[in-house]
């Protein structure tokens, strides 16, 4: 088993971080979404959820813990 990490709650890391010692974990600069498929991709993903969230259809994704509401921001 493994773990792949690419945000880090401190960055970039100490050099002394417990991660960099793990053999099983991959660590990398937070670029997930700079790919050519990440940025083709990502305006048609966003695009069908706003949709379906329009539509009163769910549930929706929850980002960092938020689960998106229509005609109500964010406490």
């Amino acid at each position: 088993m493994g773990a792949a990490y690419d945000i880090f709650d401190i960055g970039p890391l100490p050099v002394d971080h417990p991660f960099l010692r793990l053999d099983n974990v991959t660590l990398t600069p937070h670029l997930a979404g700079s790919t050519r498929d990440g940025f083709r991709n990502s305006p048609v993903l966003m695009a069908g959820h706003r949709a379906r969230m329009l539509r009163g259809e769910g549930p929706q994704p929850i980002v960092n813990g938020v689960q998106p509401v229509l005609g109500r921001r964010p406490s």
